[in-house]
């Protein structure tokens, strides 16, 4: 991942921030997200 830290915001306030190997850790708003992204992709095949 290119990014030094990553702000987190739900209805206009912070939620989480850190960088993302720390908000990944957490498992918060932002693991979920990444995670629901993974999976998108997972049983497709090229």
């Amino acid at each position: 991942m290119g990014c030094q830290n990553i702000l987190v915001l739900e209805h206009g306030k912070v939620l989480e921030l850190g960088t993302p190997q720390e908000l990944l850790e957490k498992g918060g708003l932002f693991r979920q997200i990444y995670d629901m992204q993974m999976s998108i992709g997972e049983g497709e095949t090229a």
